[in-house]
């Protein structure tokens, strides 16, 4: 019998030294990849619902943990302040760069890269904007993650050596201090005889009670009153109150049962929470995915171009004038920017009847004569190219001196009229002048 102790007590301690073994380096790793992944969530609704939701942080500092505890953390003092900086850290790394990196990749087309972070933050409206969104994630963040790391604390403090995620031990310690706080009150009730309904006293009295005989101050005097009356334990009839000491031990049981939070019910909250959130935002993106391109019949002919949402069109002479001038207002039917490149599109159609001599079809897209002056340089052999139902007939020039502009010009024969298109792009951007023509006429 003495050996099978001494084997169940060599046991005991090798589980203990066990579970107390273990890095706070290789644990942080661990940490760092467990709630990077489980970011994910967070990630997704900021980026496409463009909501900041609390509870999604409790899964952050969920992967942490369970990141630490696969990569053989220590379950020392210092784990709840790793969980709970890393969870921070990471929220601080998503708001003020992997989020803003998605978002302007996706709306602007541009590249992720430090650059851009870099360009972002020089604005100072765009960067106010990230500073004050990263500093509600934190807030946020704190709130949502405080209750377990109160728990991780209370049980390792307690003395636990396999550290749960979850909120019970707080329970326990509710309990504990309304089992004090009872003992304490109760006192009172025992002094006025006020321990059941047929024996009741005035709250005044009991209050009064415990702050002159039992040298209880008056302020927590009332607080544990209403601490123990709302958990049952203090009881009112007729007015006046008594002490339920029959359900003593179970009241205190139910107060820490109802006051706490289950951390597992939490999580299985928030993947709840996260499932709809990510389901609605799938099914906004299929929406948003949709043709929502409008279709506008270029003046004079039959042609229609789709103009899609990174398009602004301008049709009337009127709106060309306010966004491009005078001179542009008086030539072009016209005009299309592109929002995300700045390619400039401007359009005219003519009548055949009016290009006449030497302004042949052929002479107008070779020299330009019409549409240019001398500015324009090394003008490229006249090519074909069909977009969607129309075919053009096209050419690329350089413009300017220092060549600071390049272009494309597009003409199409619509019967009775030759329809020219003219595109302008800032050099080095050519091949998106062909992405707007394709979405144009696609």
């Amino acid at each position: 019998m003495e050996e099978n102790n001494n084997n169940v007590e060599a046991n005991n301690g090798e589980a203990i030294n066990s579970a107390s073994q273990g890095s706070y380096i290789t644990g942080t790793i661990g940490a760092i990849i467990g709630g990077a992944i489980a970011s994910l969530p967070w990630v997704l609704v900021y980026v496409y619902g463009n909501m900041i939701v609390a509870i999604l942080a409790i899964l952050i500092a969920l992967g942490a943990f369970y990141g630490y505890k696969l990569a053989k953390g220590k379950m020392g003092k210092g784990l709840p302040a790793i969980i709970a900086i890393v969870s921070v850290a990471i929220i601080v790394v998503l708001t003020t760069i992997v989020c803003p990196l998605v978002i302007i990749s996706k709306e602007a087309n541009m590249e992720a890269s430090f650059k851009t972070i870099k360009l972002l933050y020089e604005n100072k409206e765009v960067a106010s904007a990230i500073m004050q969104d990263a500093l509600v994630s934190i807030v946020f963040t704190i709130v949502g993650i405080a209750g377990i790391i109160k728990s991780m604390h209370a049980q390792i403090k307690s003395g636990s050596k396999d550290v749960k995620f979850s909120e019970q031990p707080l329970a326990e310690q509710f309990q504990k201090y309304v089992s004090e706080q009872a003992e304490e009150t109760k006192k009172a009730f025992e002094s006025l005889g006020a321990m059941n309904k047929e024996n009741t006293a005035e709250k005044k009295e009991i209050i009064n009670e415990l702050v002159m005989t039992h040298n209880v101050a008056e302020k927590k005097a009332k607080a544990n009153f209403q601490l123990l009356y709302n958990n049952g334990i203090i009881k009112k009839s007729q007015g006046k109150y008594y002490y339920d000491l029959e359900n003593e031990n179970s009241c205190i049981s139910t107060a820490r049962q109802t006051s706490t939070a289950d951390g597992k019910k939490t999580v299985i909250i928030s993947l709840v929470v996260v499932f709809v959130i990510i389901f609605v935002i799938a099914i906004a993106a299929m929406v948003g995915s949709q043709d929502k391109t409008s279709k506008v019949t270029i003046p004079n002919t039959n042609i229609e171009m789709k103009i899609s949402s990174d398009l602004r069109i301008y049709d009337t002479k009127q709106k060309i004038k306010e966004k491009f001038g005078e001179d542009y207002s008086e030539y072009y039917d016209f005009a299309i920017l592109d929002k995300d490149s700045q390619v400039e599109v401007y359009g005219v159609t003519m009548k055949k009847s009016d290009i006449t001599g030497e302004y042949t079809l052929q002479e107008i897209a070779e020299n330009n004569k019409t549409f240019a002056d001398t500015n324009y340089k090394e003008v490229t052999p006249i090519e074909t190219k069909k977009l969607g139902k129309v075919e053009f007939k096209y050419y690329t020039y350089q413009y300017g001196e220092e060549t600071t502009y390049l272009g494309n010009l597009y003409v199409a024969d619509t019967g009775d009229r030759y329809l020219f298109i003219d595109c302008y792009a800032d050099l080095g951007n050519q091949s998106k002048i062909d992405s707007v023509m394709k979405t144009l006429f696609k």
